[in-house]
Parts: structure tokens; sequence; C-alpha cells
């Protein structure tokens, strides 16, 4: 992982869509200049908006070290001046990398 980078991790955020429950996280992660980690695919509507960087885990059988392994490859390419505006979205087998415009 690349100095400088920090993560918050937030797995699932339950509520109906537009509750704001899934902002929060986004907000915070902002606020606190943090890199959002999570499995909650939902995050990824968010790609527009302003954030420091939104890795999105979508694993068939995940378990920690496919997790641990996943999130650390997809770290390790990124630099702090890289994230903000990026969405990664890690697959079993692909990565895809979005960063708003």
């Amino acid at each position: 992982m690349r100095s400088g980078l920090r993560a918050m991790t937030f797995a699932m955020c339950e509520g109906p869509s537009g509750s704001g429950l899934r902002r929060r996280p986004v907000e915070m992660a902002l606020r606190e200049e943090r890199l959002l980690v999570t499995t909650d695919k939902g995050f990824a509507r968010h790609r527009e908006e302003t954030h420091r960087g939104i890795l999105s885990l979508r694993l068939r059988q995940p378990n920690r070290e496919k997790i641990h392994e996943r999130v650390m490859r997809a770290m390790g390419r990124f630099g702090p001046d890289e994230c903000p505006g990026t969405l990664v979205v890690v697959r079993d087998r692909v990565q895809s990398v979005w960063r708003r415009r």
C-alpha cells in the first residue's frame, strides 16, 4: 500500500434506496479523507459525487484471505493522489476502474 492512503470499511448499509443510510459512510469517509471499502454494490451510485475513493468488492465466495488480498492489491495500484473521484470494482478475475470527470 502506498503511504498516505487510509481506508474505511463498510460491509453493508441497510435501508430503502434514497433513505440516506448510504450517504453517511460516504460523507464520513470524505470528511476523514479515507478510501471507502465496501461489499455493498449500492455505493457505486455515488461515483458522480465528491469522494476520496470507493473500492467495491464483488467476490463470488468471499473469505478473509480473498478480501484482504484483493483490497491490498487494488490499494497498491493507486497512490493517494489518484484515489479521489475513483471507483474501483473488484471481481474474482477482473478489476474495473471508473474516474469522475
